[in-house]
């Protein structure tokens, strides 16, 4: 996997000579020095992959760690919105881990996928345990409007 530089980056295969776990690597740049820093942190649980979120800290982490989850399955303990960002919500599996099987996992599916319109907060509790908080992204009163791109003819 070719190494790529930015906040919260796979660390997959970075460092052979170390335990085969999951993980990111954060590059740091100070703004005000220009120092830079590398951070690695990992989980050698790949079944069940747990960091600590760091968008308390840095908001630009939000899409970067829910991209994370979404292709690697990383799970970040106190993110505000752990749900996939780019795949379906049915979508079976995480499709840049090496023993992913897209093909049998996820056959070609025609039909819409169901609306959801809650997400999931993982809480960190003092005693190390971690509870399901459920966030309701739109209230009863909300609507969303999806004005995407019109195709309009052209005009002669």
């Amino acid at each position: 996997m070719p190494h790529r530089h930015g906040l919260g980056e796979p660390a997959e295969g970075d460092a052979p000579e170390l335990a085969r776990g999951l993980g990111v690597v954060y590059q740091l740049e100070s703004t005000v020095t220009g120092k830079r820093i590398t951070v690695r942190t990992a989980t050698l649980n790949r079944e069940h992959p747990e960091l600590p979120s760091v968008c308390d800290i840095w908001k630009a982490a939000d899409f970067n760690e829910r991209e994370v989850y979404d292709f690697y399955g990383i799970t970040f303990i106190g993110h505000p919105d752990m749900r996939r960002l780019y795949l379906r919500n049915d979508w079976v599996g995480y499709p840049m881990r090496k023993n992913d099987d897209p093909e049998g996992q996820n056959p070609l599916r025609m039909d819409n996928e169901e609306t959801v319109d809650t997400t999931t907060e993982l809480e960190l509790n003092p005693d190390g345990t971690v509870k399901n908080k459920e966030l309701k992204l739109f209230g009863d009163d909300e609507y969303v409007v999806n004005i995407g791109p019109s195709i309009l003819p052209p005009t002669v």
